[in-house]
């Protein structure tokens, strides 16, 4: 039979594994976060050229018919 210091440090040894695999899993979303932050981005900045890129095409369509 376990004594009750034996259970203690089964325990304990079980809750540090949870929380390391806590950890690596934190980290693995911060990455993803990170991930997708960047291609947010990205889209964001895109989207911004696209519409200079429109604006202008718009201007200068409207000087060109003047």
């Amino acid at each position: 039979m376990k004594t009750e210091l034996d259970s203690a440090w089964e325990s304990a040894i079980h809750n540090a594994e949870r929380a390391r695999k806590a950890e690596a899993e934190v980290e693995r979303l911060r990455a993803e976060l990170a991930e997708l932050r960047r291609f947010r981005k990205a889209i964001m900045d895109y989207d911004s050229n696209l519409y200079d890129a429109l604006a202008n095409s718009d201007a200068a369509r409207k000087g060109e018919g003047e």
